[in-house]
């Protein structure tokens, strides 16, 4: 259910803060699996929190500068942090289905 969440939420033509709130209720139940790889491998855990993190930090700050500040950051700002978030997202969505697919959690 996590990993289908997460592909609806970052394959959807509208992505807002809220939607997050769908998969991250889930992501618990898939982190306390033994052999899920973003406990099992630190590395990669703390490499897909931080990319996650900074990502969605560059696309809010280009979307506040466009709706509360009325920058116009569609081309490059918006539209490359968007795809730098997407790409993380799918990224970690990869991951978790692997894990999924070796019979880590059916979450």
């Amino acid at each position: 259910m996590l990993a289908q969440t997460l592909a609806f939420v970052t394959f959807n033509k509208v992505v807002t803060s809220q939607y997050f709130l769908w998969y991250t209720c889930l992501l618990p139940l898939y982190l306390s699996t033994p052999s899920c790889t973003l406990v099992r491998s630190p590395r990669v855990g703390v490499l897909a929190a931080a990319l996650w993190i900074a990502t969605q930090a560059f696309w809010l700050q280009q979307a506040f500068e466009l709706e509360f500040l009325g920058i116009s950051t569609f081309v490059p700002g918006l539209w490359v942090a968007s795809l730098l978030f997407f790409a993380t997202n799918v990224w970690i969505l990869g991951i978790i289905v692997r894990d999924v697919g070796r019979g880590a959690a059916a979450v």
